[in-house]
């Protein structure tokens, strides 16, 4: 029977946080989306508007981001894996058995990185959306690009983020698609130097997922899904197979 799609705000404690969460369920696999560093869930409007019946989406915003309440501990990606292990443990009574298609955008890249180090049951692969990098975060700090955010705030951890992972990809063969934003930019424009950098930075990245591939959005800096959401939609679509699910 034909399960009919629900797209309701639903909130769930996990860690004595609650966390407010969004699920779209049609039935069949399901695509779990993790927002960048202080991002909400509605990043990923555009690219869920195009995944259609026979695959269900699950959002989720992390502490401090929407009505999901305020942090009360530093946020790392190991905090916000464990969160998300959480959170999929929560959906499990409507999901179980599906397989799972694990998509993230910046920060919330490394949190699916994390996950796929040990992939649970069902997790078929990996979408990574301008992933955050070891590289990257020194790159960053290193060249005063970064304004603290305060409090337990995400971006703030980044370092302890990255040494969090184990840098060497999943435990077991996954397919993972890497996209990384391309846009030319002006050389009097002071993010010229972090473009040229970043693209090397993301080609030495992909190598620890094995056989990864690197997707360009040139449109786009570091939000390829909000200006290029069929692309990222077209990679989720390749991960899960035309069996289940069209994109218009």
């Amino acid at each position: 029977m034909k399960i009919p799609a629900a797209d309701t705000v639903t909130f769930v404690t996990i860690s004595t946080l609650r966390i407010e969460y969004r699920l779209v369920d049609r039935g069949g696999p399901l695509v779990v989306f993790s927002n960048g560093a202080g991002r909400g869930y509605e990043d990923w409007d555009a690219v869920v508007g195009l995944l259609r019946d026979g695959c269900s989406t699950l959002r989720w915003n992390r502490p401090g981001v929407g009505q999901s309440d305020p942090p009360d501990r530093p946020q790392t990606c190991a905090v916000g894996a464990g969160l998300l292990a959480g959170l999929l443990e929560t959906v499990a009574d409507r999901t179980a058995g599906r397989r799972l298609v694990m998509v993230g955008h910046s920060l919330g890249g490394s949190i699916v990185e994390k996950l796929l180090e040990s992939p649970g049951s069902g997790i078929v692969g990996g979408v990574l959306v301008e992933p955050t990098t070891a590289e990257g975060v020194e790159y960053v700090l290193g060249h005063g690009m970064y304004d603290a955010q305060g409090t337990f705030g995400e971006a703030d951890y980044a370092r302890e983020s990255m040494g969090e992972l184990r840098g060497t990809g999943p435990s077991e063969p996954l397919p993972v698609v890497i996209i990384a934003g391309t846009k030319e930019l002006d050389p009097s424009d002071y993010l010229y130097g972090y473009r040229s950098f970043r693209l090397g930075e993301l080609e030495r990245y992909a190598r620890r997922f094995g056989d990864a591939r690197v997707v360009r959005a040139p449109a786009n800096l570091h939000f390829p899904q909000l200006t290029e959401p069929a692309l990222v939609a077209v990679e989720i679509a390749g991960m899960l197979g035309d069996i289940f699910h069209r994109i218009d």
